[in-house]
């Protein structure tokens, strides 16, 4: 499993429409995309413009097909509402979230 971390900078105004963009995305690409495994969000509590979206993919070669047209497709209506200021990949070595 791989994690991408995306830094995003996003006007505090537009905020719910940038969330429900990426909330939108994140299920279009999860039902159609191989290897998608779905993303969370956060707002930075210092700098309320960042936004990072960490999502998790089976791949690193799934995820790096998929990126290939994102920009343009699937991750468009987001590129219009805010600045993408990195796209960073890790593999992901350990997750003890505890849920519920």
């Amino acid at each position: 499993m791989i994690r991408v971390i995306y830094r995003w900078r996003v006007d505090p105004e537009r905020l719910d429409e940038f969330s429900e963009a990426w909330r939108r995305t994140t299920r279009a690409i999860h039902a159609s995309t191989p290897g998608a495994r779905g993303s969370f969000g956060l707002q930075s509590i210092e700098a309320p413009d960042e936004v990072l979206t960490i999502a998790l993919w089976e791949t690193e070669a799934q995820w790096r097909a998929f990126i290939e047209t994102a920009r343009s497709g699937s991750m468009r209506a987001m590129h219009e509402i805010a600045t993408q200021l990195s796209a960073t990949a890790y593999h992901q070595i350990g997750d003890e979230t505890v849920s519920g």
